[in-house]
């Protein structure tokens, strides 16, 4: 059985409805390259193995789950830690609810204008 493995992107998009990310397969891991979407706050890179698999003679794309994810990429945005959410934030109770709950130490303001947790591995791009 011939495989490939096949790097994409993902775009996170802030919308109405969920899971309105996009995906591109793109040749590396080049974000210089990317064109990215003016409504994206951010993306991140992956790979799949996908074969062709012959079944009574149709082939079948069989896809793998994603490997080698990077870390998510944001497209400038800042990084707020609890103290700074509640002297910088108005109006702040939301974020600070959704951070004591699901026990996040950062939050980035993205620049698309809505609050994600940050994590240790994310990044910021300027």
């Amino acid at each position: 059985m011939d495989y490939v493995k096949k790097t994409f992107v993902e775009y996170l998009v802030n919308g109405d409805i969920p899971n309105q990310n996009l995906i591109d397969e793109v040749p590396d891991r080049e974000f210089n390259n990317l064109l990215v979407p003016e409504k994206a706050y951010g993306f991140r890179f992956f790979d799949m193995i996908i074969a062709d698999v012959d079944v009574d003679d149709t082939l079948i794309e069989l896809r793998s789950r994603r490997v080698n994810q990077s870390p998510l990429y944001y497209y400038g945005g800042r990084v707020l830690t609890t103290e700074q959410v509640i002297k910088d934030i108005p109006d702040n109770e939301k974020v600070l609810l959704y951070m004591n709950v699901n026990g996040w130490d950062k939050v980035i303001q993205t620049r698309t204008g809505q609050f994600m947790e940050f994590k240790n591995d994310d990044v910021i791009i300027e």
